[in-house]
């Protein structure tokens, strides 16, 4: 009973002085000025509907003064000074039902002459209504250039996660069609005042057409919150994991707003589900966030609008928060911190449970802190609309349409065994822990790490190429991360909890648009990748999985079918240099050695059942194709020995192209510590890409004096 009185006590002081309050407490002024009680210039309302600024304020201050009884009658009748907003205040607030009155609203929207007579329709109170749970909507703002390639992921792990409460606002006309084709209709509505034809062609950060995105979505959310209807905003690339619902109601209702964080440190300890502690000047970020419909937020929201001028709505809310004025702590509260003249209780979500990509796939800091994540939200990374594919695909939350190319991977599979670096014993604590090693020391073992991986990957790369197949990703390892400022001991800075080697993530490593969307052709094929997380993905069509399980392995060596001479194969003093470096390619050959080695193909019985093909080693990608040209029907082939396997391309326009595409496909690493890159006299902590294909390892600097004879080769 204690429960239900608090519950309706919260209703009638924060959900139901919703817009008609805020409009008679803007009014006051004026009509005790005996000025026109004009309404005040307020984008969400304008944005609601294609009707007039007037009429749709006039519709919604009728809801509400249905809600708010009789007694709002006359100050609405005085704020509204024409006869026709008097009478409709009147009507309303005489209505013995207020969904009455909410019908009226909504049907007067509908006869609007700018609606779209296809798509989404406009906003009505009744689809607002009926999305909702406990007066909450989660809000989605989308368009053509994000819609094509993450709405299937978006709404697949918003449905898997259980949320039911969800709208989908669509900025351009294209959008809203394609929402209604996939059946939300009841779930999404058109943005009017925005663009009918918003080019697909995806968002580069910090272009104005991004920039334009990311303001789109403040009017958007403060309609709905002058609607008294609280919102948890989700960008598109947001990735949910669980219902954060429960969680935000009970977390604590002093907050008018609880937002997402872009950093990367915490102080709590493992298993405190509670809020970050507040920082005034944290990164925030604006991509998740709830906002509850109270008075103050919606002051808030004015303001926010005003610092349009900002390169992005982010941008503008931190300005808005600088200009506040200084912020205080609640007392008691300290997770809790009160902003723009103490007008508004602001929290910080918790960075173990509301995610970005580094923290959930680098970090972990999920299992770290012993907390359930509820989203991961795809930024703080390298790349845009390719990148945060790959990656999330790659987490095992992609949820491609099953009968699309992405699980239908053209001319087959091809994945291949990665021989993994070696890792120095205690490498985790070097320069931390252990001070006899240095950060100079880790990066360059990062270096030799990433170094050794990438070379077998080549001969991968070329194999599929040559035989026009799609090749899976390796799950390769990363000792030090790549980031945009400097490193602390291979971490950034403020990460004390991350465990080195980590598994990479694409951008730690590659450029991912090139390696998505490769602009060179080899020989006829262009390259198809999947990432690593493919094989395990559980929503692996079952025709997949059983040839993923039936593969057929490909080993490189000495077919019986001719005889051979095995010392015409082996190069000594290159096996020796692998192992003096620890680089353990089995071998590689040269153009001589590959012709005394027979072209031929073995079928081998394996003891535990089925087969492999022997091929012999070292011959170019064109030989190699037409020796597994019989097996082009077979879907899935699995390498190893990888390197053994290739010898370059035999023609020589063909290599020349082979090596201009991989030139691309690897990124820079970045960045040294501040104080190193002092030390050493670099104007900048980035190194040159490691070393391209068959090109010989130059030694820069000496040799370190660590464990297993490490070497420097950043040149």
């Amino acid at each position: 009973m204690q429960q239900q009185q608090q519950q309706h006590h919260h209703y009638k002081r924060h959900v139901r002085p919703s817009l008609l309050s805020r409009l008679l407490n803007y009014s006051a002024a004026h009509i005790a000025a005996g000025q026109p009680a004009t309404p005040p210039a307020t984008p969400t309302l304008t944005t609601l509907t294609g009707a007039s600024a007037q009429a749709v304020q006039l519709k919604a201050a009728a809801v509400q003064a249905a809600a708010a009884g009789p007694a709002a009658t006359s100050a609405a009748a005085q704020y509204y000074s024409t006869a026709a907003a008097a009478a409709a205040a009147q009507q309303a607030a005489s209505s013995a039902n207020a969904a009455a009155a909410m019908h009226v609203y909504s049907s007067d929207l509908g006869r609007s002459s700018n609606t779209p007579s296809e798509g989404c329709g406009m906003l009505t109170v009744e689809k607002l209504a009926a999305a909702a749970s406990n007066f909450t909507v989660m809000l989605m703002v989308t368009d053509a250039s994000t819609a094509h390639d993450l709405l299937h992921h978006w709404l697949g792990n918003v449905q898997a996660a259980g949320i039911d409460y969800y709208l989908i606002a669509a900025a351009d006309d294209a959008t809203s069609q394609l929402l209604v084709e996939r059946g939300l209709q009841d779930r999404c509505y058109r943005l009017a005042g925005t663009s009918q034809h918003i080019q697909s062609t995806g968002y580069v950060w910090a272009s104005e057409p991004w920039k334009d995105a990311t303001w789109r979505k403040v009017p958007a959310v403060q309609q709905l919150l002058a609607l008294g209807y609280n919102v948890l905003l989700s960008d598109i690339d947001v990735m949910w994991l669980a219902d954060p619902l429960p969680y935000l109601t009970a977390v604590t209702r002093e907050a008018d707003f609880l937002i997402s964080l872009d950093g990367h440190h915490t102080d709590k300890a493992p298993g405190d589900e509670g809020l970050e502690a507040f920082q005034a000047h944290r990164m925030m970020n604006t991509g998740v966030y709830y906002a509850r419909a109270r008075i103050q937020v919606l002051d808030m929201y004015r303001e926010w609008l005003s610092y349009r001028r900002a390169n992005h709505d982010q941008d503008g809310f931190k300005l808005m928060v600088a200009a506040g004025g200084p912020a205080e702590k609640v007392p008691g509260q300290p997770q809790l911190g009160r902003l723009l003249g103490g007008r508004l209780v602001l929290g910080h979500l918790p960075l173990s449970s509301f995610m970005h990509s580094y923290t959930y796939s680098v970090m972990q800091l999920h299992k770290l802190s012993k907390t359930p994540p509820f989203e991961v939200h795809m930024v703080f990374g390298y790349g845009h609309a390719a990148s945060k594919l790959y990656k999330l695909r790659d987490a095992g939350l992609g949820h491609d349409p099953l009968d699309g190319e992405y699980y239908n991977p053209p001319g087959g599979m091809l994945s291949f065994d990665l021989v993994p670096p070696r890792v120095p014993p205690g490498f985790s604590g070097w320069a931390v822990e252990d001070l006899s090693f240095t950060e100079d020391d880790m990066e360059v073992a990062h270096n030799r790490a990433i170094d050794h991986q990438l070379q077998q990957l080549y001969h991968a790369l070329g194999l599929a190429l040559a035989l026009n197949r799609t090749l899976l990703m390796p799950a390769m390892a990363c000792l030090c991360v790549r980031g945009w400022f400097p490193n602390e001991a291979c971490r950034l800075p403020g990460d004390s909890r991350s465990s080195l080697p980590f598994r990479c993530t694409g951008d730690q490593v590659f450029n991912i648009e090139a390696l998505m969307h490769p602009n060179i052709s080899v020989a006829g094929s262009v390259l198809r990748v999947r990432p690593p997380g493919f094989a395990a993905d559980i929503r692996l069509p079952p025709s997949l999985q059983q040839q993923q399980q039936g593969r057929l392995t490909v080993a490189p060596g000495l077919p019986a079918c001719k005889a051979v001479v095995r010392n015409a194969i082996w190069q000594q003093r290159r096996l020796a240099q692998f192992e003096q470096l620890q680089v353990h390619h089995p071998f590689e050959m040269t153009a001589a050695a590959a012709a005394s080695t027979p072209a031929c193909v073995e079928e081998q019985q394996l003891p535990e059942g089925g087969k492999q093909l022997v091929i012999p080693m070292g011959h170019p990608a064109e030989t190699v194709a037409k020796l597994l040209g019989n097996y082009s029907s077979v879907a899935w082939l699995h390498l190893t020995n990888v390197t053994a396997a290739l010898n370059g391309f035999k023609a020589a326009e063909s290599q020349q192209a082979f090596e201009g595409l991989l030139r691309t496909l690897v990124a820079e690493w970045c960045c040294r510590s501040s104080k190193r890159q002092m030390l050493l006299g670099v104007p900048n902590g980035h190194l040159h890409q490691l070393r391209p294909w068959g090109s010989p390892q130059r030694f820069c600097a000496k040799r370190l004096d660590v464990v297993d004879k490490v070497y420097s080769y950043f040149c």
